[in-house]
Protein backbone atom coordinates (compact mmCIF):
# COMPACT_ATOMS: atom_id res chain seq x y z
CA UNK A 1 0.00 0.00 0.00
CA UNK A 2 2.81 2.45 0.91
CA UNK A 3 4.67 1.94 -2.08
CA UNK A 4 1.40 2.53 -4.18
CA UNK A 5 0.76 5.81 -2.21
CA UNK A 6 4.04 7.19 -3.62
CA UNK A 7 3.24 5.84 -7.02
CA UNK A 8 0.01 7.91 -7.07
CA UNK A 9 2.05 10.96 -5.55
CA UNK A 10 4.57 10.72 -8.00
CA UNK A 11 2.14 10.29 -10.96
CA UNK A 12 -0.35 13.05 -9.63
CA UNK A 13 2.67 15.43 -9.61
CA UNK A 14 4.45 14.60 -12.71
CA UNK A 15 2.16 12.79 -15.31
CA UNK A 16 0.10 14.63 -17.97
CA UNK A 17 -3.31 15.39 -15.60
CA UNK A 18 -5.63 13.80 -18.61
CA UNK A 19 -3.54 10.27 -18.80
CA UNK A 20 -5.92 7.50 -19.98
CA UNK A 21 -3.81 4.51 -20.53
CA UNK A 22 -1.64 3.01 -17.21
CA UNK A 23 0.51 -0.05 -18.17
CA UNK A 24 2.04 -2.57 -15.84
CA UNK A 25 5.26 -4.28 -15.87
CA UNK A 26 4.74 -7.08 -13.26
CA UNK A 27 1.75 -8.88 -12.45
CA UNK A 28 2.44 -9.60 -8.64
CA UNK A 29 0.50 -8.24 -5.60
CA UNK A 30 2.40 -5.24 -6.02
CA UNK A 31 1.02 -4.98 -9.15
CA UNK A 32 -2.37 -4.86 -7.61
CA UNK A 33 -2.09 -1.91 -5.07
CA UNK A 34 -0.65 0.12 -7.82
CA UNK A 35 -3.85 -0.05 -9.94
CA UNK A 36 -6.02 0.44 -7.40
CA UNK A 37 -3.72 3.57 -6.21
CA UNK A 38 -3.55 5.22 -9.67
CA UNK A 39 -7.24 4.31 -10.48
CA UNK A 40 -7.97 6.55 -7.15
CA UNK A 41 -6.58 9.56 -9.29
CA UNK A 42 -7.04 8.98 -12.84
CA UNK A 43 -9.36 8.11 -15.33
CA UNK A 44 -7.90 5.17 -17.11
CA UNK A 45 -9.86 3.99 -20.42
CA UNK A 46 -7.80 1.35 -20.70
CA UNK A 47 -4.99 -0.57 -18.36
CA UNK A 48 -2.36 -3.26 -19.76
CA UNK A 49 -0.29 -5.78 -18.19
CA UNK A 50 2.80 -7.76 -18.73
CA UNK A 51 4.43 -10.08 -16.76
CA UNK A 52 7.37 -12.71 -17.44
CA UNK A 53 4.77 -15.81 -17.13
CA UNK A 54 1.40 -15.38 -19.30
CA UNK A 55 -0.26 -17.32 -16.51
CA UNK A 56 0.43 -14.19 -14.03
CA UNK A 57 -0.58 -11.72 -16.68
CA UNK A 58 -3.93 -13.30 -17.54
CA UNK A 59 -4.86 -13.97 -13.94
CA UNK A 60 -3.51 -9.94 -12.75
CA UNK A 61 -6.01 -9.29 -15.96
CA UNK A 62 -8.84 -11.14 -14.95
CA UNK A 63 -8.89 -9.38 -11.85
CA UNK A 64 -8.35 -5.86 -12.51
CA UNK A 65 -9.70 -5.14 -15.62
CA UNK A 66 -6.72 -5.01 -17.62
CA UNK A 67 -5.69 -6.21 -21.34
CA UNK A 68 -2.80 -8.96 -21.23
CA UNK A 69 -0.15 -7.95 -22.98
CA UNK A 70 1.94 -10.31 -24.91
CA UNK A 71 5.60 -8.49 -24.85
CA UNK A 72 6.70 -5.18 -22.58
CA UNK A 73 6.96 -3.61 -26.24
CA UNK A 74 2.71 -3.89 -26.20
CA UNK A 75 2.22 -3.81 -23.33
CA UNK A 76 3.37 0.22 -23.23
CA UNK A 77 2.33 1.20 -26.44
CA UNK A 78 0.34 4.21 -25.91
CA UNK A 79 1.09 4.34 -22.14
CA UNK A 80 0.98 7.31 -20.63
CA UNK A 81 1.89 5.65 -17.32
CA UNK A 82 4.09 3.20 -17.23
CA UNK A 83 4.82 1.34 -13.66
CA UNK A 84 7.33 -1.28 -13.14
CA UNK A 85 7.19 -3.85 -10.10
CA UNK A 86 9.00 -6.71 -11.23
CA UNK A 87 12.23 -8.13 -9.81
CA UNK A 88 14.23 -8.20 -12.82
CA UNK A 89 17.82 -7.78 -13.14
CA UNK A 90 18.39 -7.04 -16.71
CA UNK A 91 16.60 -3.74 -18.57
CA UNK A 92 13.09 -4.32 -19.72
CA UNK A 93 11.66 -0.83 -20.67
CA UNK A 94 13.78 0.85 -23.66
CA UNK A 95 13.25 4.37 -24.43
CA UNK A 96 12.29 3.21 -28.11
CA UNK A 97 9.34 1.41 -26.65
CA UNK A 98 7.53 5.26 -24.74
CA UNK A 99 5.53 7.78 -26.74
CA UNK A 100 6.51 11.13 -26.12
CA UNK A 101 5.05 12.49 -22.38
CA UNK A 102 5.19 9.45 -20.49
CA UNK A 103 5.62 8.93 -17.35
CA UNK A 104 7.65 5.95 -15.67
CA UNK A 105 7.35 4.96 -12.49
CA UNK A 106 10.14 2.04 -11.27
CA UNK A 107 10.01 0.35 -8.39
CA UNK A 108 11.15 -2.69 -8.42
CA UNK A 109 15.17 -1.90 -8.62
CA UNK A 110 15.77 -2.11 -4.68
CA UNK A 111 18.61 -4.39 -4.32
CA UNK A 112 22.22 -4.52 -5.52
CA UNK A 113 21.87 -5.41 -9.47
CA UNK A 114 18.09 -5.41 -9.91
CA UNK A 115 17.08 -3.11 -12.75
CA UNK A 116 14.42 -2.79 -14.82
CA UNK A 117 14.99 0.36 -16.91
CA UNK A 118 17.48 0.39 -19.58
CA UNK A 119 20.20 3.61 -19.33
CA UNK A 120 18.53 5.18 -22.61
CA UNK A 121 15.11 5.88 -20.15
CA UNK A 122 17.21 7.46 -17.98
CA UNK A 123 18.98 9.39 -21.19
CA UNK A 124 16.59 10.90 -22.79
CA UNK A 125 14.44 11.99 -19.40
CA UNK A 126 13.68 15.65 -19.31
CA UNK A 127 13.51 14.87 -15.58
CA UNK A 128 14.11 12.23 -12.91
CA UNK A 129 13.11 11.97 -9.67
CA UNK A 130 13.64 9.75 -6.54
CA UNK A 131 11.97 8.90 -3.37
CA UNK A 132 15.92 9.30 -1.71
CA UNK A 133 18.63 9.99 -4.12
CA UNK A 134 21.29 8.66 -1.59
CA UNK A 135 19.36 5.17 -1.28
CA UNK A 136 18.69 5.12 -5.35
CA UNK A 137 22.12 5.82 -6.74
CA UNK A 138 23.13 2.40 -4.52
CA UNK A 139 19.90 0.02 -4.69
CA UNK A 140 17.85 1.50 -7.57
CA UNK A 141 17.66 2.35 -11.40
CA UNK A 142 20.28 5.28 -10.42
CA UNK A 143 22.67 2.53 -9.38
CA UNK A 144 22.83 1.56 -13.11
CA UNK A 145 23.21 5.01 -14.13
CA UNK A 146 25.24 7.22 -11.99
CA UNK A 147 26.32 9.91 -14.91
CA UNK A 148 22.52 10.75 -14.36
CA UNK A 149 22.60 11.09 -10.58
CA UNK A 150 23.73 14.74 -11.15
CA UNK A 151 20.28 15.88 -12.49
CA UNK A 152 18.23 13.72 -10.29
CA UNK A 153 15.82 15.78 -8.16
CA UNK A 154 14.32 14.28 -4.59
CA UNK A 155 10.62 14.12 -5.49
CA UNK A 156 9.79 15.80 -2.23
CA UNK A 157 12.18 18.64 -3.65
CA UNK A 158 9.26 18.75 -6.57
CA UNK A 159 6.03 18.02 -3.97
CA UNK A 160 7.52 21.37 -2.12
CA UNK A 161 8.02 23.56 -4.90
CA UNK A 162 12.15 23.47 -4.42
CA UNK A 163 12.54 21.73 -7.50
CA UNK A 164 10.34 22.23 -11.31
CA UNK A 165 8.83 18.97 -11.95
CA UNK A 166 6.94 18.54 -15.27
CA UNK A 167 7.65 21.26 -18.05
CA UNK A 168 6.66 20.39 -21.45
CA UNK A 169 3.36 17.85 -21.82
CA UNK A 170 5.65 15.51 -24.62
CA UNK A 171 8.26 15.16 -22.10
CA UNK A 172 9.76 11.68 -20.30
CA UNK A 173 9.36 11.78 -16.71
CA UNK A 174 10.73 8.94 -14.33
CA UNK A 175 10.46 8.32 -10.47
CA UNK A 176 12.77 5.65 -8.74
CA UNK A 177 11.17 4.49 -5.64
CA UNK A 178 13.04 2.16 -3.48
CA UNK A 179 10.91 3.09 -0.34
CA UNK A 180 11.59 5.37 2.64
CA UNK A 181 10.95 4.36 6.39
CA UNK A 182 9.08 7.42 7.28
CA UNK A 183 6.57 6.23 4.56
CA UNK A 184 6.32 3.01 6.93
CA UNK A 185 5.55 4.94 9.87
CA UNK A 186 3.12 6.61 8.39
CA UNK A 187 1.51 4.53 6.71
CA UNK A 188 1.51 2.46 10.76
CA UNK A 189 0.63 5.08 11.82
CA UNK A 190 -2.64 5.49 9.76
CA UNK A 191 -3.56 2.35 10.46
CA UNK A 192 -3.22 2.82 14.25
CA UNK A 193 -5.45 5.86 14.36
CA UNK A 194 -8.53 3.67 11.87
CA UNK A 195 -7.82 0.95 14.26
CA UNK A 196 -9.18 3.23 17.70
CA UNK A 197 -11.54 4.83 16.24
Amino acid sequence: MRTAAASAVSAVALARPDSRRLAILGGGFQAVFQVEALRDVFAFDSVSVWSRTAETASRFAAANQAEQASSVAEAVEGADIVICCTPSQEPLLHASMLGAGSHVIAMGADMVGKRELASDVLETAALITADALDVTSRVGELQHAPDQLDRAVGLGDVLTGRSTGRNAADGLTVTDLCGLGVQDAAMAQLVMSRLTD
